[in-house]
């Protein structure tokens, strides 16, 4: 009679803490949801924007280069055009930026929602939220740069140094965002293929391994400097996989499925 008192209290102390230790995760996870859907929704719009911009829909047409004309004329009428576009450029990149932030975060909560606790799972998942912080700090890079270019092109300096100062700054924006997609891209690639060993989550597993390798694409693209294949790249990882990947792991964060 004692044993069983001594049980029924043990169980009423600890049953309030047991409680309390499943509100606070199930807090975690909803948050991790709710960052998962808002992330997808702002990549699909900077994917969108990006797009309209690129193909002039939103913004004046590029001007052309006449036969016979001077490099200097041509660099003037392009930097008369290409300040229109920065606000836009700017706009959808501080959206990419956010949606990127948020991955990075999703990637780190989730790893104890795949079912295994190998380390290599974590350096996937640190690999991946390292690529989505460090395409933030590229994006962050090229509003900067680009509005200090766009202001010294609108107030009648002289067009050389403009261009430079665009050229290196392209470049360096360049670099990051092939470190950022590769690490992004292998490390997503290993999470999936990591999962399905698990024999768990097996149809997310695949669509990350997915995601990794069309990451890696774009990596690429970088590379290579193939804008065409770039530009087709960014809309499909950026308006569909990427976005698809996170709503899916936060359905997995709001079943609390481990």
């Amino acid at each position: 009679m004692t044993d069983i008192t001594d049980k029924t209290a043990e169980a009423v102390s600890t049953t309030p803490r047991q409680g309390a230790e499943w509100q606070r995760q199930r807090s975690v996870d909803l948050t991790g949801t709710l960052v998962a859907y808002v992330s997808a929704v702002v990549l699909i719009a900077a994917a969108v924007w990006f797009a309209l911009v690129n193909r002039q829909v939103t913004v004046p047409s590029a001007p052309t280069i006449k036969p016979g004309e001077p490099d200097v004329v041509w660099f003037r009428r392009y930097y008369d055009w290409w300040p229109s576009t920065v606000g836009q450029e700017r706009g959808y990149t501080i959206l990419a930026v956010v949606g990127l932030l948020g991955l990075a975060w999703i990637a780190s909560v989730l790893r104890p929602r795949l079912g295994t606790s190998a380390s290599h799972v974590g350096l996937a998942s640190a690999a991946v939220s390292a690529g989505a912080f460090l395409w933030a700090v590229a994006g962050v890079l090229l509003i900067g740069g680009h509005h200090a270019a766009s202001d010294l092109a609108t107030h009648s300096n002289p067009i050389d140094p403009v261009n430079s100062i665009l050229y290196t700054v392209d470049l360096t924006h360049n670099a990051f965002q092939i470190a950022a997609y590769t690490l992004i891209g292998f490390g997503m690639l290993a999470l999936g293929l990591s999962t399905v060993r698990t024999h768990r989550l097996v149809r997310w597993a695949w669509m990350t391994s997915l995601l990794g390798v069309s990451t890696l694409v774009l990596a690429y693209a970088n590379i290579a400097e193939n804008g065409d294949l770039n530009d087709k790249a960014v809309t499909v990882v950026g308006a569909l996989l990427l976005p698809t990947w996170l709503v899916w792991s936060g359905r997995i964060l709001a079943v609390g499925q481990n």
